[in-house]
């Protein structure tokens, strides 16, 4: 983990004449230690939360892309995967309120759903017929964030023939 979020990816491929790509996928994010905003804090003196428990934050992403691969050799061992679609995005993030009467504050978990633009090129390297790894990063942009993420991936099944 690098950065202040965990992440994860999973997602299904068909490939179409070795050159053509349909990918369906989830992704997710959290960050599990959210905290209210300096602004919050100073509406009141010396908050503090009125329970043990934790604010979190996440996203979830429901998506499908379409794609191009590219050869880079003639041996067919590495090659590009240009990909990209739309994605339904949910978003969970805590509203702190302040309890009255007292210097404590409470939050309450608030999802909303917002659509997305995937962006995700990879460099996908066979290693056999069936089992190969890739490497490239992810963009998802909406109106509420942009997310940018990198990683490495293991793909199995018919890869190369």
């Amino acid at each position: 983990m690098v950065g202040e979020k965990q992440a994860g990816n999973i997602g299904l491929n068909y490939t179409y004449n070795n050159r053509y790509t349909l990918s369906v996928g989830y992704s997710a994010t959290f960050k599990s230690a959210a905290s209210p905003t300096d602004e919050f804090l100073k509406s009141g003196t010396n908050l503090s939360p009125a329970s043990s428990a934790e604010p979190f934050q996440n996203s979830e992403i429901l998506h499908m892309m379409v794609g191009r691969i590219f050869d880079i050799n003639k041996k067919r061992s590495i090659r590009v995967l240009l990909q990209a679609g739309p994605g339904i995005s949910t978003f969970r993030e805590p509203e702190f309120n302040l309890l009255k009467s007292t210097n404590q504050y409470n939050f309450k978990t608030a999802a909303s759903k917002k659509i997305s633009f995937v962006v995700n090129p990879k460099i996908e390297m066979p290693l056999c017929c069936t089992v190969g790894c890739s490497v490239g990063p992810m963009v998802i942009v909406n109106s509420n964030q942009t997310y940018f993420g990198a990683g490495i991936g293991l793909m199995y099944g018919l890869i190369k023939q």
